[in-house]
This record gives structure tokens, sequence and C-alpha cells, in this order.
């Protein structure tokens, strides 16, 4: 899978950056609000396959205050 991925299927915007390190996965959240900024809206280290809800969930809340 590439670096960075889109995630517009999910919410407008939204993208999530990977990368992994010795300890495991790491995910990053992120939303680009053109020709303004790129908002960093969570990051957590992925310890299974599936797309985690909760973290999912939080990235949202947090685009919702911007």
């Amino acid at each position: 899978m590439p670096a960075s991925r889109n995630l517009s299927s999910i919410a407008h915007g939204l993208h999530e950056l990977r990368f992994g390190d010795r300890a495991g996965q790491v995910r990053i959240f992120y939303y680009i609000k053109t020709g303004v900024a790129i908002y960093l809206l969570h990051a957590f280290r992925k310890k299974t396959r599936e797309m985690p809800g909760k973290k999912i969930a939080l990235a949202l809340q947090r685009m919702k205050g911007i």
C-alpha cells in the first residue's frame, strides 16, 4: 500500500499517513483544507489489520471543530 491514502469515502479531505518502525505500524489521520492548512487529527500505533472505528470517530469529531 502507499504511504499515504485518501479516505474520502469516510470524509472529504481526510487522509491517512502510514509508516512502520521496530515497534510496529503507526497511523496518522490528517485533514487537508485546500488553500488553508493541513491539520493533524490523530496519531496512534496500529495493532490489528482492521481499521479502528473509535480512532476514525475521534478524527471525524476533531474535523468538525476545524
